[in-house]
């Protein structure tokens, strides 16, 4: 598989399982990751957040994902989070 090709799997794994709207409010995160061979993100880093509970809440989208595995066995990966605040 290519990079690109995976990259583009990988997003798309972690969009679905990343809510538009966010319980904790309106913001950002800025993260950067590790896929490891099987697929798996194994390190999580906050590079920078506007609020504590959304970074939170990015560590738990990111370690309920599965990719494919990248291509030269494990890859580093950085991605912008941003979240709506929860209509009521």
């Amino acid at each position: 598989m290519s990079e690109s090709k995976f990259l583009g799997a990988l997003y798309t794994a972690i969009a679905k399982r990343t809510p538009s709207e966010s319980p904790a409010g309106e913001g950002e995160v800025t993260v950067s990751f590790h896929v490891n061979a099987q697929g798996r993100i194994d390190k999580v880093t906050i590079g920078k957040t506007t609020s504590p509970a959304l970074a939170e809440a990015v560590k738990n989208i990111l370690s309920s994902v599965e990719a494919p595995p990248p291509p030269g066995g494990s890859m580093d990966v950085g991605q912008t989070f941003k979240f709506r605040g929860a209509q009521n």
